[in-house]
This record gives structure tokens, sequence and C-alpha cells, in this order.
């Protein structure tokens, strides 16, 4: 089940690939003037987007905490 669910995820492309295959459509020849140094897993960049959504869940959370107190 969780191999099925990996499956699906990695079907999704990013903006990022569908920006590299558009520059590619359009102009064939382009070298990018540096290249990324960190590369993570799809496991990381999941970790990375689930905190994120957290901190501002959290924030969020605490600013609406904090002025449905003042009334």
């Amino acid at each position: 089940m969780i191999r099925e669910f990996l499956n699906i995820l990695s079907e999704w492309e990013g903006t990022d690939e569908k920006l590299r295959e558009l520059i590619k459509e359009i102009s064939p020849d382009y070298q990018p003037w540096f290249s990324s140094v960190f590369y993570p897993s799809n496991e990381l960049m999941t970790f990375f987007f689930t905190l994120q959504a957290a901190i501002g869940a959290f924030i969020l959370g605490y600013i609406i905490g904090k002025y449905s107190r003042r009334k």
C-alpha cells in the first residue's frame, strides 16, 4: 500500500520540472548559469513541505487564538 502511494506521488511533477521542459522546447541549446548543490530525496522534500505546513498552521492558529481572546 505504501509503495502504491509513493508511485502515485512520483508521477506528479512539480513546477520546476514543467519549467525545465518548457525551456527545452523554447530554446533547446539553453545552458543554466549554475546548478543546485543540494538535491533532496522525495522523502525529504515531503518532510520539508509538511514542516512548512505545520509551522504555518501553528502561526495561523496562534494569531486566531490571540485575537479571539481579545473579544
